[in-house]
Formats: structure tokens, C-alpha cells, sequence
């Protein structure tokens, strides 16, 4: 029995992209009239990336940490990872992130953490940095530079390897998915 992939968050910004249509904009209205609500102190100095779940937590990423910010500011977990790129997380359904991290001088994974904890709940290997994207109901995309070359690969939840297709020109980017397909930034589908 294959694993269900969960989709994106519904919630206001769950990847780089903004919402689960890519739109880039927030569907929330500011009420705050510019002045700020709460601020939070944040481990390492390169904290710059941050996506919202779907209960309104604020989850930071930076070169070594991921953290969680509650909605009141307060933060709730840190975990410390070793990243040689800035690499965004994605807010999955079912109260789960992913991530590409690398840990212990290993290779880099896809590493599937409870949004509640930060507690790893899972990992794909990639032997490589990874752009991932969800692909709901299916599994998960993404443009992949290892040994092997570049290439779009979709890996189920469980590891499981789909397809594999090898990239001329890949972008350092994730693969752009919606209902009918997937392809990529710069016109490359597959």
C-alpha cells in the first residue's frame, strides 16, 4: 500500500511561492498599520527565509536552524542543521515540513519534520542539493544537482523512487506544479 503525499498547507504563505497557486501575494489584510506586533530573537545571523503553516506558526529557516514562531512571537522549538545554501522549508499538510538538510557530514536529504516539534518524521535521500516541491497525491519533485548530473526527479513519501529525467539546463529553483503537469521556470516541462 503506497503512502499518502500530503499537499501544501492552506495557509497564507507555506513555500517560497506564497499560497498553494504560487500567486506571491498573502490573501490576509494587514491590520497592524506598519508598526510591528511582536519580534522575536532568532538563533544565527543569516535567518531570513520563513513560510507560514497552516496554524499560523512562523517557521524560520536559516543555514544551520530551523525555528518555529508561535503566533504571539514566542518560540516554540529550534533545530540546528548544517546547510551550505539557504534552502526554504515547504508547510505540508497533515502538520508536517520538509526540507533539504544535511546533517553529520552525510549527504543531503529531504527531511520531513512535525510542524508541532521539528521532530524528523521522515527523510528522502537525494544525493544531492534539491529544489522540492510537492506534488499532491503523487509525491515529491525536484530538480536535483549530484554526482550524477542535474535532473528532475518524483520521489514518493516513502522513498520510493517514480521517474527520473536528467536536466541540460537546469535552475537553481523549485519545479513549478499545478494539476495537469509539472514543469519548470524557463519553459523546460516534463
Amino acid at each position: 500500500m503506497r503512502a499518502t503525499v500530503p499537499a501544501l498547507e492552506q495557509s497564507a504563505w507555506p513555500h517560497r511561492y506564497g499560497n498553494a497557486d504560487y500567486t506571491e501575494v498573502s490573501t490576509h489584510v494587514l491590520t497592524s498599520h506598519g508598526q510591528p506586533v511582536w519580534s522575536a530573537r532568532l538563533p544565527g545571523a543569516d535567518a531570513s527565509e520563513m513560510i507560514i503553516g497552516a496554524n499560523g506558526w512562523c517557521f524560520v529557516a536559516s543555514r544551520r536552524f530551523l525555528t518555529a514562531v508561535k503566533q504571539d512571537g514566542q518560540i516554540e522549538w529550534t533545530v540546528e542543521t548544517a546547510l551550505e545554501q539557504q534552502h526554504l522549508p515547504l508547510a505540508m499538510s497533515r502538520g508536517k515540513l520538509l526540507r533539504l538538510e544535511i546533517a553529520d557530514y552525510s549527504d543531503p536529504a529531504l527531511v520531513i519534520r512535525e510542524q508541532a516539534t521539528g521532530a524528523p518524521a521522515g527523510q528522502l535521500a537525494t544525493g544531492g542539493i534539491a529544489y522540492a516541491a510537492v506534488a499532491p497525491g503523487t509525491g515529491i519533485v525536484a530538480v536535483i544537482f549530484s554526482r550524477e548530473g542535474p535532473s528532475l526527479r518524483m520521489t514518493g513519501v516513502d522513498g520510493y523512487g517514480l521517474w527520473r529525467v536528467p536536466l541540460d539546463h537546469p535552475r537553481s529553483y523549485p519545479p513549478l506544479v499545478w494539476d495537469s503537469g509539472l514543469g519548470r521556470k524557463h519553459a523546460v516541462c516534463v
